[in-house]
């Protein structure tokens, strides 16, 4: 191989690297005011283009060394049952257009999963030491503080940009939702609280390859303070009861884990934070209680009186949110029985949420809300979209990551068992969160580097092999070593040299499709706000029909388009024969969407 081709590969390392950091810090904070959606489909195109742009650089070093392997780590066979599952959730869903592109407005779907995949390989091959690992933790905490600030600014009503109408009492800064922001700060909490012990430590190590330690130093340790405190102040602002139990859950698990050596050892500065977060929860919570979370968890008892409902009813009971969820969740139960093995397929729910309901709970269906497109429960929404073998696969997962997390964690020096520490208590936390919840892609992708960022930090560690006649390490690890051999320069001198250029040509014509596709959905709803912008109802109806030419496969803009075409007939009732046209051409778009989708319920409605 000629010096020129170690220079690429070399660069080929270097962007693949730099490209997570600016998906771990651009994703979450990136919002486009020229579309629609310019906060879930705008971080979900960005991902997309970003992961595309790495995969091409990764996919073009393989071809330099004619090596097309990836590093192992002990979840793959997880990962592969997972990805095996949702493709045949996928092909036998009731809509196999929505399940592979994702809902409108969560883009959950089958094409986002293979993404967090790409992510968390990319990082398992090309981060290869433990500071690499602290500073993709450190990118996301500073987004998190990021994200605090912004927040802050939207409750002093200060913010110059009106992306959305602003909610002074629940904040929801770069995401768009509280829900999803406090997700998110507890995430970044929570990491945070671990870089925060992790540096005071008087040298951090890292693997033999690093020339250099990482000093931990007083100004380090209070700039994560003063992170940890913005981040908390952000996070009750969302307000979200749900995040409170998951960052209750991740607290208690962290200084359950640290033990008391370290607890011990890092008193004062958890003593300095602890008062901190009790003055800010105080303030947000005791003294001002527009904002207070435990107003929130007091409504979800009914305050009025109960009489005249009925015993069956489940608001009788318990407040408006509780009993939408006992409805959405007894709905998802009789779907699954319907759909058990592989569900009715990836972000599916809301097409025929509205018919169970209706069958279900015929008496109450008038007066309760009608949209679900997910079901608020972490499991259930497994269970539904995947079925039961599906559900299966993913507690398979789960277990997975705790062990090797917990073994890890056991054999982690007292240097490196706060950043362990925060992988499990963010993992926990965030797992409690989602059983009243649900996740989005600009955070899913965060969780599949920070896995990958354990996988690759554990890598670093002595840990004695594993014993290859245990039974739990042929379900729970893909190899018997924790020990990864990874795939470097001294190794490609061994390899065939002949480059070829049908490759690259195969690479280039991909990559074109793909890139011309994100380039239509983002038209798509570029076209589709510019028509709901508009009061000239023509304006309106020109601007739906090219969203549906750029994007013929999104319910939305069908359902938006007839609804013009109703408006359109209506002003127009002395005229018979435009009334009959406009009219004939919402039901030829109703027909021509229940091609795409029989199952879409709001069409027959």
């Amino acid at each position: 191989m000629n010096i020129n081709s170690n220079t690429i590969v070399t660069w080929c390392d270097r962007i693949i690297m730099g490209g997570i950091f600016v998906i771990a810090f651009l994703v979450p904070l990136y919002i486009d005011g020229n579309i629609s959606e310019c906060f879930a489909l705008a971080k979900v195109l960005l991902m997309y283009a970003l992961t595309a742009i790495l995969l091409i650089v990764w996919l073009i070093k393989m071809v330099i060394i004619n090596d097309f392997r990836s590093i192992r780590t002990p979840l793959d066979f997880p990962i592969l049952a997972f990805l095996i599952v949702n493709i045949l959730a996928t092909v036998f869903s009731i809509a196999p257009i929505i399940s592979l592109l994702g809902l409108y407005n969560r883009n959950d779907g089958l094409l986002s999963l293979i993404c967090y995949i790409i992510q968390y390989y990319m990082v398992v091959n090309f981060f290869k030491t433990k500071s690499s690992v602290v500073w993709l933790l450190s990118i996301i905490v500073c987004v998190g503080g990021i994200s605090g600030v912004y927040g802050i600014i939207q409750q002093l009503d200060i913010c110059p940009a009106a992306w959305m109408p602003n909610d002074l009492y629940r904040v929801s800064s770069f995401f768009g939702n509280p829900v999803f922001y406090a997700a998110y700060t507890m995430m970044a909490f929570l990491i945070g609280m671990g870089l925060y012990l992790f540096s005071g430590c008087e040298r951090i190590e890292r693997s033999d390859s690093d020339r250099k330690g990482l000093r931990g130093t007083p100004w380090l340790s209070i700039f994560w303070g003063i992170c940890l405190l913005v981040i908390f102040c952000g996070f009750c602002l969302a307000n979200t009861r749900g995040c409170y139990l998951g960052l209750f859950g991740g607290v208690i698990t962290f200084f359950c884990l640290a033990g008391k050596e370290l607890l011990s050892k890092y008193r004062i500065r958890l003593i300095i934070i602890s008062l901190g977060i009790f003055i800010i929860f105080g303030w947000y919570n005791i003294i001002t209680t527009e904002y207070s979370v435990l107003k929130r968890f007091s409504q979800i008892y009914p305050v009025s009186s109960n009489e005249g409902k009925g015993a069956s009813d489940p608001s009788s009971d318990i407040g408006f949110a509780g009993s939408q969820r006992i409805f959405i969740w007894k709905t998802a139960i009789e779907i699954v029985k319907d759909h058990p093995l592989f569900g009715i397929g990836i972000d599916t729910l809301s097409l025929i949420y509205p018919l169970y309901l209706r069958d279900i709970f015929p008496e109450e269906y008038g007066s309760m809300g009608q949209v679900a497109d997910k079901t608020h429960n972490d499991l259930l929404d497994h269970a539904v979209c995947q079925g039961l073998i599906g559900l299966g696969v993913y507690l398979w997962g789960l277990l997975s990551f705790f062990a090797i997390a917990w073994r890890f964690y056991r054999y982690s020096s007292s240097v490196d068992r706060p950043i362990f520490i925060a992988f499990i208590s963010f993992a926990i936390g965030f797992l409690i969160q989602n059983q009243f919840s649900f996740s989005i892609p600009c955070i899913s992708c965060i969780i599949a580097v920070l896995v990958a960022g354990m996988v690759v930090y554990g890598r670093q560690l002595s840990i004695p092999l594993i014993c290859k006649t245990r039974i739990s390490s042929l379900f729970l690890f893909s190899n018997c070593t924790q020990s990864e051999k990874i795939l470097s320069k001294e190794n490609i001198h061994n390899k065939q040299q002949t480059l070829s250029w049908m490759y690259y040509l195969i690479i280039m014509c991909i990559s074109s499709v793909f890139f011309i596709f994100i380039f239509n959905l983002y038209m798509a709803d570029r076209h589709y706000y510019i028509g709901k912008s508009s009061d000239d109802i023509d304006i309106t109806i020109q601007e739906y029909r090219k969203a549906v030419a750029f994007n013929p496969y999104e319910m939305r803009y069908y359902m938006v388009l007839n609804k013009a075409y109703m408006d359109k007939a209506l002003k127009m009732p002395e005229n018979f024969s435009y009334h009959k046209l406009w009219t004939k051409e919402s039901t030829d778009r109703i027909k021509r969407m229940l091609e795409y989708i029989p199952e879409h319920a709001d069409s027959y409605f």
